[in-house]
């Protein structure tokens, strides 16, 4: 059987991840599709070390990592961080752009995170609106169990259908429902660092942050890492309201 050769790729596989990096730091990702002979030809890539300009300031190529897919189609995420000197003045400097706009520099990035977290189920849309009555009976029953201390049943105070429905599922052991949570964050490249949002205060994201229906925004706060030069790679955070609430104004406002 033939040897095969320490760095070189014998059978390219769907599925696999290629590593090439010179231990630098990554302080910036950019991701990019192309065939698949095309990404493992390294004919095909900017030399480690090329320059990259982002708000005037540099950034050299760290490494990159090539995701073979389906179709004969692979991704490469090229990782460019603290600037080095560049030895090689006829090395290009590409500036990658936002897909159909060519030449546009790329410094803001947007994450969406959705996900379910378990709420007492009196926050349902489908119980919200019940009397006061109805809710603070549904409460007890939950907090206290269906029977009082004299051993009667806590829900035949109840007013309305709706409340005996609900009153159905908690004694069914039912007392909380799985209910959407959002988390955006905003994440740029600039020349300093600075926080434009007020922390623990309700707010609107930048950028296309989806509609969360009757629910608002609360801003979490922020995290930055910098580098010689001054320039910081900044990320805000923003929280969905609780499923069926809003950020109450007299706390959050």
């Amino acid at each position: 059987m033939a040897a095969t050769q320490l760095g070189k790729i014998a059978t390219p596989t769907v599925g696999r991840t290629i590593d090439v990096s010179d231990q630098g730091g990554v302080t910036h990702t950019v991701p990019v599709i192309m065939k698949t002979e095309s990404a493992l030809d390294p004919a095909s890539h900017p030399a480690l070390g090329t320059a990259l300009q982002i708000l005037g300031n540099t950034l050299t190529l760290r490494g990159y990592s090539i995701a073979l897919q389906e179709g004969n189609i692979a991704e490469v995420q090229y990782r460019y961080g603290n600037a080095v000197e560049n030895s090689d003045p006829n090395a290009p400097s590409p500036i990658p752009g936002y897909p159909g706009n060519v030449g546009t520099p790329i410094t803001d990035f947007y994450d969406l995170e959705a996900s379910l977290e378990s709420v007492s189920i009196l926050r349902h849309p489908r119980y919200q609106s019940l009397a006061s009555e109805d809710l603070r009976i549904l409460g007890m029953m939950i907090q206290l169990g269906p029977l009082d201390a004299d051993g009667n049943a806590r829900r035949d105070g109840l007013v309305s259908s709706r409340g005996e429905e609900c009153a159905d599922k908690i004694e069914g052991g039912t007392v909380s429902y799985l209910a959407p949570k959002y988390i955006w964050r905003y994440r740029r490249l600039g020349g300093s660092w600075s926080v434009p949002y007020s922390i623990g205060k309700k707010s609107t994201p930048p950028g296309p942050a989806p509609s969360i229906g009757s629910s608002n925004w609360l801003f979490m706060g922020s995290t930055a890492n910098g580098w010689v030069g001054g320039t910081f790679e900044t990320t805000y955070v923003w929280e969905s309201s609780p499923a069926g609430d809003v950020w109450d104004n007299d706390l959050y406002s």
